[in-house]
């Protein structure tokens, strides 16, 4: 199938559905790459093995609208189906990962290395990348989607407004970047950072552009730093964030706040791996006191 079809549906969705052009682009991609895993049911992309089940869900929702959008009555049939339904519910499915934070040693040696970038091209890197590391911004969804006149409210507010998934809006504590944004507002001609760090791009791919720059100077960082690169990725900077904060304020919904999450429960899958710890720790107190 030719990129035609997508790039229709992809305008179909931001000029009709009124979509913000980066979600536009998630429905088109995930379409896209359903169709390469089976050109004539798409749909059996859903019962591929180890998928996450929210990422099944991606999918299925992606496909509906392009079903609806095509007039495919059998693809929409077929994925409001009960056997569909059931692989959503799938709990062989792969379980959400713990992700192990970054140890104060490692984080401290990426920002040594990242400070030896603060004055050299490309500009963005220092700033961004601290922001990254600071505040535990997704690279995708937050950072690349801040925008120019917020950076110049949180200068005076001193808070940081930015719109991250599904156009949900959060406050961030400017006073911890405030070197940073500072540095950003240097530099012209942007509106989002995404125009900053990736202006030769379209609009329509300029944000997953910008997401994959920052995603490639991390490894080139982490390496510089002494780390695996395969040990060291943006969103393993927001579980670190998390879970230092955790470990100094000891308040839950202070973390549950910096991430952005709507409820709690998703915070604790961020926070397992320390509580798992602090179980070990705890009872292996317990049993050498025994052996005493």
């Amino acid at each position: 199938m030719t990129s035609k079809p997508f790039d229709e549906f992809y305008d179909y969705l931001v000029g009709e559905e009124g979509l913000e052009p980066r979600s536009a682009a998630n429905y088109r991609n995930s379409v896209r790459k359903a169709y390469e895993h089976d050109l004539e049911e798409p749909w059996r992309i859903l019962e591929r093995k180890k998928l996450q089940r929210r990422t099944r869900a991606s999918y299925r929702a992606a496909l509906l609208k392009w079903a609806r959008w095509g007039d495919l009555s059998e693809l929409e049939e077929r994925l409001l189906s009960p056997s569909v339904k059931k692989l959503l519910r799938d709990r062989k499915a792969r379980p959400d990962k713990v992700i192990t934070p970054l140890n104060e040693e490692q984080v401290q040696a990426f920002l040594a290395v990242l400070d030896e970038y603060e004055d050299q091209d490309p500009l963005w890197v220092w700033p961004c990348l601290r922001m990254v590391v600071k505040l535990g911004l997704r690279a995708g969804a937050d950072l690349t989607r801040i925008r120019r006149d917020s950076v110049e409210e949180a200068m005076e507010s001193g808070v940081l407004r930015i719109w991250t998934k599904r156009s949900k809006q959060r406050d961030l504590p400017a006073s911890l970047i405030i070197d940073e944004l500072h540095t950003l507002l240097l530099q012209e001609q942007w509106a989002e950072l995404c125009d900053l760090i990736s202006p030769g791009a379209s609009e329509a791919t300029r944000p997953q552009a910008a997401y994959e720059s920052v995603r490639r100077w991390t490894k080139r960082l982490a390496k510089a730093a002494g780390i695996a690169p395969d040990e060291v990725w943006t969103h393993r900077f927001r579980h670190t964030a998390a879970d230092y904060l955790y470990e100094q304020a000891g308040d839950i919904l202070a973390v549950r706040d910096l991430l952005g999450h709507s409820s709690t429960a998703t915070t604790e899958r961020y926070l397992r791996g320390r509580r798992t710890k602090r179980v070990a720790e705890a009872m292996k107190g317990r049993f050498d006191n025994e052996e005493g």
